[in-house]
């Protein structure tokens, strides 16, 4: 048995919606990477600093990374750089042989 009726009020709600995917890019050239789903066209490297809050850097070659890391002018502890493949897979920015390749040239 109902004895009193529920009583509603009408509001105005506000809503974000996502119309447009984020992009990302290099952190020295601005070139953009694709995230997903091939993640081997993108280096990654942390540097973690004094001060506890550690910088997340993406880079789109092994010269961005070389380039950024040589006019490098905040403090840091440490540096994490990206993996190296010794087996290189196709494509992969990851891989040895570019990175010995500079290695050499810079040398």
């Amino acid at each position: 048995m109902l004895i009193k009726e529920a009583v509603y009020k009408e509001i105005e709600v506000k809503q974000n919606r996502l119309i447009e995917d984020a992009v990302y890019g290099c952190d020295c050239c601005e070139k953009e990477i694709q995230q997903y789903p091939n993640e081997d066209n993108r280096l990654e490297m942390t540097l973690f600093q004094k001060n506890y809050e550690n910088i997340h850097l993406h880079f789109c070659s092994w010269d961005c990374v070389l380039n950024y890391i040589a006019n490098l002018k905040t403090e840091f502890e440490f540096i994490s750089l990206p993996f190296v493949y010794y087996s290189d897979v196709k494509e992969s920015m990851r891989g040895f042989q570019r990175l010995a390749e500079l290695v050499k040239e810079r040398s």
